[in-house]
This record gives C-alpha cells, structure tokens and sequence, in this order.
C-alpha cells in the first residue's frame, strides 16, 4: 500500500508511518508499468484533467487489476445540487456526533454551510452525473457506475490484455 497526494502538507498529516507516501501528480505517476493491483482514489479526480490522470492510473494498474474511484458529482439539475448539499450537512450531524462528538460535529456541520465552504463548491468543476459516466466511461470500458448523495462511484477491473 502507498499513499499518493500532489500536496505535500497534506501528506505530512498521515498517521501511518508503515505506509510509504509519494508526493505526485496523478497525471504523471512515478510508478512503473501495470506495478499496482489496486487503486482507489476518493474525492480527488475532481481537481484534475480526467484523460489524463485516468490514463495514469490505467498504465500503473496490473492486468486483472481493479480501478475504485469515488468522487463528486454534480446532479444533473443545478437547483437540486444546492439543495442536496444542505441536506446531506443537516443529516450528517448525527452522524459525525456519534463517531467525534457533539463539538466536532458542530465545527464540521457550521464549516460546511459557512460561505466559504459554499464558495470552494461553486469553483470547483463537478462533473454532471451524465457527463461523468460518458467521460468516465469512454475512458474505463465497462466499467460500473452508480450515484448516491453528489458522489459517483465507479468499479473497473483491467482487463488481461487490452
């Protein structure tokens, strides 16, 4: 297992020191040819150009390899993503108070709907649900898709000969 994060500082916050980290650009891997069995990328892709980096991700997996990538999306009507939002941070409290407390809880659920969280959401480039699995898809024949609460999350395994 390796961890893997074009930001540096983010990678300094791991706690697992067993774990080798690579500060890199999913766009250009510093890994060898089909050296990896299985990648699983969650809430990053979004922040990258996605031929690229799932070309990457493709070269560096094994044959028979399996590809899981979760990240966000947009639904498919822009009205239902704002409302979405708000009320997946409402009903995540529960939630987040069970496994953190009450006051961490609070501080995640007041961030998420501060403005400046609303802010980072507009200028990121969500890909629609539709447009993520026409791209997505062109790139990962085959691969599965499903939706759930502004995230998609899509399955593949690498063929042994492509």
């Amino acid at each position: 297992m390796i961890g893997l994060d074009i930001d540096h500082a983010i990678l300094r916050r791991a706690r697992v020191p067993e774990v080798p980290l690579i500060t890199a650009d999913a766009a250009k891997l510093p890994l060898a040819t089909e050296s990896i069995d299985y990648v699983f990328s969650y809430g990053a892709l979004h922040h990258t150009d996605p031929e690229e980096s799932l070309a990457e991700i493709v070269r560096v997996t094994s044959p028979g390899g399996r590809i899981a990538l979760i990240d966000f999306s947009a639904p498919n009507r822009p009205r239902r993503r704002r409302i979405g939002h708000t009320w997946r941070v409402v009903t995540s409290f529960r939630n987040y108070r069970g496994r953190l407390g009450v006051v961490a809880a609070l501080r995640i659920v007041l961030f998420r709907l501060s403005p400046r969280w609303r802010g980072h959401l507009r200028a990121d480039v969500f890909l629609s649900e539709r447009d993520f699995v026409s791209v997505y898809g062109s790139l990962l024949p085959g691969a599965r898709f499903s939706h759930e609460e502004g995230r998609t999350t899509v399955t593949w395994s690498k063929p042994h000969a492509l």
